[in-house]
């Protein structure tokens, strides 16, 4: 009952990204879980224009949807591949005109081939955690793509 409270208790923008980014995460959730690879493929992995050019910070927007995305896959009750974050985050940020590269790389560890997938925004790596190969990556287009 507290976090419904403190939800209700934010500011309405915050809780509008809040709900966008359960959506984004639903929807990527759905997509890789559910549907056959070459419909996961043409609709995640294709290059996204940007409906828009961001008129505010890149930067500011990508640190508040990550702080937010940490947050709400902290407190909900199953948790969210790499690729899922990533996917549900890039979408996030398209929709706010902030353009990113998801990136898919592996890494060896003791012998064993690991696959993780992360962003690049605002020359910055996001959701990234070890030393990965890029293997591909896939961007979204804009004016303000640093990335």
């Amino acid at each position: 009952m507290k976090r419904y409270m403190r939800f209700f208790s934010l500011p309405f923008s915050k809780q509008k990204t809040i709900l966008k980014l359960l959506f984004y995460l639903a929807r990527a959730e759905i997509m890789i879980s559910l549907m056959p690879y070459s419909l996961v493929r043409e609709l995640v992995f294709r290059q996204k224009s940007l409906r828009r050019i961001s008129s505010g910070n890149p930067y500011a927007t990508l640190q508040s949807h990550l702080s937010l995305l940490e947050k709400i896959c902290r407190n909900l009750p199953w948790s969210f591949t790499c690729l899922r974050q990533a996917v549900a985050l890039r979408d996030c940020l398209a929709a706010n005109g902030v353009g990113s590269k998801l990136k898919i790389g592996l890494s060896r560890k003791k012998g064993e081939l690991t696959a993780h997938a992360w962003l690049e925004c605002c020359n910055l790596e996001i959701l990234k955690n070890g030393n990965y190969s890029v293997l591909t990556s896939f961007t979204t287009r804009g004016k303000k793509n640093e990335g």
